[in-house]
């Protein structure tokens, strides 16, 4: 089966989006330390996300269902100007 990136050498969005997640536990991790946060700080501006579940998540112990991971993609949006 041939890929897209083989044919264009680009990743599809499918692929991008898969490679963010892949990397959320270290985005998350090094956006709250940019910010200056702690865990129970990022934690409080979230609904899905405990600080308990955000410091599992942080050290790669275990995947955050879906409602956590795209809660915490748009957190990391929030620091992006447009």
């Amino acid at each position: 089966m041939t890929t897209d990136i083989e044919l264009t050498g680009h990743l599809t969005p499918y692929a991008e989006m898969a490679n963010i997640l892949a990397d959320l536990s270290m985005l998350v991790r090094e956006a709250r330390r940019a910010r200056r946060l702690t865990m129970q700080a990022v934690s409080e501006q979230m609904t899905a996300c405990s600080a308990s579940t955000l410091c599992r998540i942080e050290n790669g112990d275990g995947q955050p269902s879906l409602g956590v991971a795209i809660e915490l993609l748009r957190w990391l949006d929030l620091g992006h100007t447009p």
